[in-house]
């Protein structure tokens, strides 16, 4: 039976090796991501201390063209702040997705390597079943009930290569469709949050003028002030909306991906149980002419030696 339990690990051997290839990939993505994290990082820290410097200037400039440079400048770093912040954020996001791959990968091999232990265990019950029967002398009967499991598992296999192949373009169809709308959500909201730091920005700038200006120019600087006060309340809550719509997309991606690999994990088990069934019917047929054979071997010799006296 070693060569039957051999043949039998072929099938989860070329899936565990697929799975392999995924870990690896996937394993590859976490460290390049980890790179740009780090490397963000430290960009972030350099536009941090240069918007402390432009907003110290800004407080204590008596000069407006130099303010009005300095707020341009401030502008600028406060975009590049935003974005590099949203950057750090969407590969955090995707180094867990890829350690999240990584973990349910593994935990199909696993599974993967208890299906072949079971198809394993089973084959050995079989053949001790089968030692049974043939004691018995009920044999044929054992060999064609044999032949009927493996046929049934044939069966179930074809239409779950059939559900496989059209299960696996939805998923990957899917997959793509909600990874784009995720993306271009995720988009919409770098703008909007690029947008309120601008109108923070201003704000302060304007509140910290307002102390400085003169009677006759205060109204319009504090309706200034309210009016982007207003815009703020505006883009918090369009930011609000796309944070909700963003967490809604990563849940729908998550069970779709939950869903696909339960059934991989289904679709692998039948091609194991058909691969198990199979060696088993034909060890059994082996098993059963082969006695059949010593049986007719034992007999016509026995006629020899009679017609011999």
């Amino acid at each position: 039976m070693r060569e039957e339990a051999t043949r039998i690990k072929e099938v989860g051997t070329t899936q565990t090796v697929e799975i392999n290839e995924v870990i690896t990939k996937e394993t590859e993505l976490i460290e390049s991501v980890e790179k740009t994290i780090t490397s963000s990082k430290e960009t972030l820290t350099g536009l941090r201390t240069k918007e402390k410097e432009l907003n110290t200037k800004i407080t204590t400039s008596t000069e407006s063209t130099d303010v009005e440079s300095y707020r341009r400048e401030l502008t600028v770093i406060t975009g590049q702040i935003s974005t590099t912040k949203e950057v750090i954020k969407t590969s955090t996001e995707k180094k867990i997705t890829s350690e999240e791959k990584v973990t349910e990968s593994k935990v199909m091999i696993t599974e993967i390597k208890s299906k072949i232990e079971s198809s394993e265990e089973e084959a050995k019950s079989s053949e001790e079943e089968a030692i049974t029967y043939i004691s018995e002398g009920i044999e044929a009967t054992y060999v064609v009930n044999k032949q009927q499991v493996y046929e049934k598992k044939v069966e179930t296999q074809k239409k779950s290569e059939q559900e496989y192949g059209s299960k696996k373009v939805k998923y990957e169809e899917e997959t793509t469709k909600w990874t784009k709308k995720l993306n271009e959500k995720k988009t919409l909201k770098v703008t909007a949050t690029s947008e309120l730091k601008d109108i923070n920005s201003r704000i302060d700038i304007l509140t910290t003028r307002l102390e400085k200006v003169k009677d006759e120019e205060k109204k319009s600087v504090e309706k200034e002030i309210s009016s982007l006060k207003s815009e703020v309340t505006r883009y918090e809550k369009i930011i609000e909306g796309y944070t909700t719509e963003i967490t809604t997309i990563q849940s729908t991606i998550k069970t779709i991906y939950t869903t696909w690999t339960t059934y991989y994990t289904y679709y692998i088990k039948v091609r194991a149980e058909t691969s198990n069934s199979l060696q088993v019917s034909r060890q059994i047929e082996r098993t059963s002419i082969n006695r059949i054979r010593r049986r007719n071997h034992r007999h016509s010799h026995k006629h020899r030696v009679i017609q011999i006296k």
